[in-house]
């Protein structure tokens, strides 16, 4: 007797598992694809997705592309940059697609190679309207991106070197900056 008993709870319980299961293994796949967001803002992003599937919230630092697995549909989406909060829409197809984060207005980037020819790494430090920047420099050079504007420079490549430097963001071509210790030159170079 006890055996039937027991026979007929696990026989029960089997039961119901398979009920239970059934709904999930008849539910449709939902198909995902890829979303490129490329970060363009010039600042680090929290951006807000959403859409057909649930909310989702991803950080995105500056320049970053990342990609995400996303249901194909229409999407709404947010994000502060610059000081403001950006809202709008997006439709991603089955093909997948891209979205473009967009650079602040008036944070335009300079482009500056430092060619270093000291023989040695050397700490350039740059002050100025866009900021502070320090930067370690290997023998060899390295090459930086600073917000456009006026800076001061200090440098302990030889002596003690200190100027003035401007960072445009209208050369269309990096600025060459070499440093030789016999003098520091600055030069637009058409790479």
């Amino acid at each position: 007797m006890k055996f039937g008993k027991k026979s007929i709870i696990l026989l029960a319980t089997v039961a119901l598992l398979l009920i239970a299961a059934v709904p999930a293994l008849a539910a449709p796949r939902v198909n995902t694809v890829e979303l490129e967001i490329r970060n363009k803002t010039g600042e680090s992003v929290t951006l807000v997705l959403n859409g057909p599937s649930e909310t989702q919230t991803v950080f995105i630092n500056a320049g970053q592309t990342l990609t995400m697995e996303v249901v194909p549909g229409n999407y709404f989406y947010k994000y502060e940059a610059c000081g403001l909060m950006t809202r709008a829409f997006t439709q991603v197809t089955y093909g997948g697609d891209s979205l473009t984060l967009t650079k602040c207005a008036g944070t335009a980037l300079s482009n500056i190679v430092i060619d270093n020819q000291t023989g040695r790494p050397m700490i350039v430090t740059l002050s100025g309207l866009g900021g502070l920047y320090g930067y370690w420099v290997p023998q060899g050079g390295s090459t930086i991106q600073i917000p456009a504007g006026g800076y001061t420079f200090t440098s302990v490549a030889c002596l003690s070197e200190s100027g003035t430097l401007k960072a445009s963001a209208h050369l269309g071509q990096p600025l060459i900056w070499t440093w030789t210790c016999q003098d520091v030159t600055l030069e637009a170079s058409a790479e």
